[in-house]
């Protein structure tokens, strides 16, 4: 599987994962906003957006190591 971030009109590297045999998912804030943070534990998103080169945490399930 790939992952493809966008924000707005820019996209990070395309990054392949391995998917174990459960359907993977990205946990949900909300109707359609995946919950990520920063390093300091701060919701990423429209009103704090991450930037170039951070590092972020993304909660999901179903992916393999």
């Amino acid at each position: 599987m790939s992952l493809l971030v966008q924000r707005e009109n820019s996209y990070a590297n395309v990054v392949r994962l391995n998917v174990a045999a459960v359907q993977p998912e990205v946990f949900q804030y909300g109707m359609q906003q995946g919950i990520a943070v920063d390093l300091m534990g701060n919701l990423i998103g429209p009103s704090n957006p991450a930037h170039a080169g951070e590092a972020l945490v993304v909660y999901c399930a179903g992916w393999a190591p």
